[in-house]
């Protein structure tokens, strides 16, 4: 009987809770306004545990909109209807806002004038931006403790005069740096790099950023948050920074009997060094070497020199070196002038000296039809856009990154004397072309553990005539994976890359991919498009000194079938130090 009993009133409470939710839901406010003039009324749906809150943020909007009297006449509440009467009093404008003792320079800075403000309405949020902007032009001017205040408030009739008390504090400077765990790294690079210098006035907008900008730099791990440290007028910023392991190394190489080629060995493989922080001064350098066939190789050596002579602007150095099988061999030497700026934000400028010449010419002689490549030189202007948002630049889990590059150049033809002349015939020895890229990545968390990477690429070539040995090089791990490393020509294309991952601690994670686009290949002897598409699986596992990493491919073209005879497979492992 006791447990009927428990039931029934159980069953009662819950309906009574239903019920009163319900009724919270269906509550009502009946706003009434009484201006001077005339009386407004509206009516708010809400529930009644919202009430009191509805009725402050009215009286606050009301006073930020100039009526300083505004205030609660009357409240009641019957029945599920509440009723609230407001005298909202006569609208104060603003007789003037003098500047009081703020120093002229401030006044220039902040763009404050006396009359802009004057006979407009008394609105609390202008007048405090006044203020806001007055302390944050001090912060930035060697005056972190200035305060900026109202006083002598004088009424008559609806116009109010107000005057600002501005109490600039100690004029601070800057001291230096000082930098504790185990990073090893110039001081003097690191204060180039973040912009802090000695006997400088403070700035607090360098300091805002500070954690930002050294989130940029993958070598450094930040173990507390950067402070700044106040001493007789001095300020030094008090960093804690350890060494990141992003040093990479690793390679392979095969030596193999060359059949083909009698008694003669055959050697493959690659090899990867990419250096972060060289010197202690934040210089980067990477070579990549790779064999993709027995014919066919390809070298990439990249040098960046930041804060050059401790100054903003930093310089890079590029080499790539191309060699296709027996038909051409491609360079490129590019040079790059680069500055960072405050939020992840990067602007480039350069030039490529870019050639290729044929091979094996030997096989032309006399030629009166031009092969697939060609002999050129062309020299590219570039200029670029780089913003990085990501919240890891190593094992980013959100955020996104955009590269933009744009280049136009000069190209020029030689003419190789293998050819008969008549190859030439109908060619324009110079023309202009224009290229461009543009990559684009975004990282969304959707779970605790897991993150959707989706990516988006593009480049163009613009020119009256193209040949093979120019076009953009697609295909492996890095651009569309299921291919070849580098067997896709394009002159212009568009692809997608999207993957499913799941993070089995913050640097190891298992992932599905797809990887779709649009490939236009159209140039002097060739006209053709597809549509290729990749599909497959990965996994990176962080160890203790390096990342081993197995990814699984399945590509289709018009060229590939999807099918399993031409899966890829790549598996190794990546030393970290």
């Amino acid at each position: 009987m006791k447990s009927v009993q428990h039931n029934i009133i159980s069953i009662t409470i819950l309906c009574l809770l239903v019920l009163q939710s319900y009724a919270q839901k269906k509550q009502q406010l009946h706003v009434v306004l009484e201006y001077p003039e005339k009386t407004e009324e509206e009516v708010i749906q809400s529930d009644s545990s919202k009430m009191g809150a509805l009725v402050d943020n009215i009286l606050q909007d009301l006073r930020s909109e100039g009526h300083l009297t505004a205030h609660l006449k009357s409240y009641a509440s019957k029945n599920n209807i509440s009723k609230a009467v407001i005298q909202v009093g006569q609208k104060y404008y603003l007789a003037i806002l003098s500047t009081g003792n703020l120093p002229a320079e401030i006044q220039k800075e902040v763009g404050f004038k006396e009359k802009s403000m004057m006979g407009k309405p008394m609105e609390y949020p202008r007048i405090n931006r006044v203020l806001e902007r007055i302390i944050d032009v001090s912060e930035q001017n060697g005056l972190p403790f200035a305060s900026a205040r109202l006083d002598s408030i004088k009424f008559q009739d609806s116009l109010v005069s107000l005057q600002i008390n501005y109490r600039p504090g100690p004029f601070i400077e800057f001291d230096s740096i000082s930098v504790e765990g185990n990073l090893n790294v110039k001081k003097g690079f690191l204060m180039s790099y973040l912009g802090i210098i000695p006997e400088e006035p403070y700035n607090q907008k360098l300091v805002d950023r500070v954690a930002k900008q050294l989130a940029q730099l993958r070598y450094i791990e930040i173990v507390e948050q950067p402070y700044v440290r106040f001493f007789e007028n001095k300020a030094t910023l008090q960093l804690n920074l350890n060494k990141r392991k992003v040093n990479r190394i690793d390679g392979l190489l095969g030596v193999l009997p060359n059949q083909a080629a009698g008694n003669n060995i055959l050697i493959n493989g690659y090899v990867n060094l990419n250096l972060y922080n060289l010197f202690a001064s934040g210089k980067h350098l990477l070579i990549d070497w790779r064999k993709t066939d027995n014919l066919s190789q390809f070298l990439d050596v990249v040098y960046e020199h930041p804060n050059f002579l401790k100054s903003p602007l930093g310089w890079g150095f590029a080499l790539d070196l191309l060699k296709q099988d027996t038909s051409f061999l491609n360079t490129n030497i590019a040079l790059d002038i680069f500055t960072n700026f405050s939020g992840g934000h990067r602007f480039n400028a350069g030039i490529d000296f870019e050639g290729s010449r044929l091979i094996a010419t030997s096989r032309f002689e006399g030629d009166t039809v031009l092969p697939d490549a060609f002999d050129y030189d062309i020299n590219y202007y570039r200029i670029g856009y780089e913003s990085n948002q990501l919240n890891d630049v190593l094992f980013p889990s959100g955020g996104s990154y955009w590269n933009l590059q744009l280049e136009v150049g000069q190209k020029n033809i030689r003419k190789n004397q293998i050819f008969d002349e008549q190859a030439y015939d109908g060619l324009a020895l110079e023309n202009t072309q224009l290229r461009w890229k543009a990559d684009v990545e975004q990282y969304v968390p959707v779970a605790r553990r897991m993150v959707i990477k989706a990516g988006g690429h593009a480049g163009m070539l613009l020119s009256d005539q193209l040949f093979q040995n120019e076009l953009f090089r697609l295909g492996g791990l890095n651009t569309i994976r299921g291919f070849p490393e580098l067997s896709i020509f394009a002159t212009d294309y568009v692809y997608g890359n999207v993957e499913f991952r799941y993070l089995l601690e913050r640097t190891s994670m298992i992932y599905a991919f797809v990887d779709a686009g649009y490939i236009n290949e159209k140039w002097q002897q060739s006209e053709n498009s597809d549509t290729p598409f990749s599909a497959g699986i990965g996994l990176e596992l962080d160890t203790k000194n390096g990342i081993f990493t197995f990814i699984y491919a399945l590509g289709q073209s018009k060229f590939q079938p999807f099918s399993l005879n031409f899966s890829n497979i790549h598996f190794g492992y990546t030393s970290r130090f």
